[in-house]
């Protein structure tokens, strides 16, 4: 794997290095090893994996706070996704900052998305599968920190990162707070 991007200090775009040959292709696309020469060591404990039949459809933005907070590794199967990543750490220096990139199948990158940050993404395809490592289990109840905010929501320092093809929130208001 190769160290692509950081748009914001620990949000890391990557991209596995692929072998090909008569047969096919091979990528290694996790390794620990190489995680922790980013400044990434951590465990994984659950792969997930979302599948989304239409173009436009939103998840997110999700979020997890301590002590459940998660760590994400998405990456893409199939069709294209417009990822965001928001920093939602109070004391952060870059606190409501986000970063956004495109992944699709194919192009062998992934983003990694640290504990901390408030993740969804807008699918740029018809039938798009997404899959992630996580750091931490789900946790169901709000009550035991997660969460969900509607992207477009305008709060100062905050510009929207939802790209026009999709629509402008993911729950009905009165589940997710404005962020």
């Amino acid at each position: 794997m190769e160290l692509l991007h950081e748009p914001i200090p620990g949000v890391l775009e990557l991209r596995a290095r692929v072998t090909e040959d008569s047969r096919g292709s091979f990528a290694e696309t996790f390794s620990r090893r190489t995680m922790a020469k980013f400044g990434v060591d951590m465990e994984f404990c659950q792969d997930n994996e979302s599948y989304s039949a239409t173009k436009g459809t939103v998840r997110g933005l999700h979020l997890q706070t301590e002590p459940h907070a998660q760590g994400k590794l998405v990456r893409v199967l199939q069709g294209a996704i417009f990822d965001v990543a928001v920093d939602v750490r109070p004391d952060s220096p870059t606190f409501r900052e986000h970063a956004t990139i495109e992944l699709a199948a194919g192009d062998n990158r992934a983003v990694w998305i640290p504990p901390g940050f408030a993740h969804g993404f807008c699918t740029l395809a018809d039938h798009t599968v997404v899959t992630y490592k996580v750091t931490d289990f789900y946790s169901p109840r709000p009550s035991e920190a997660s969460g969900s905010t509607i992207p477009n929501s305008r709060s100062p320092g905050r510009s929207s990162a939802t790209p026009p093809c999709c629509p402008t929130r993911t729950l009905p208001p009165h589940r997710s707070p404005r962020f």
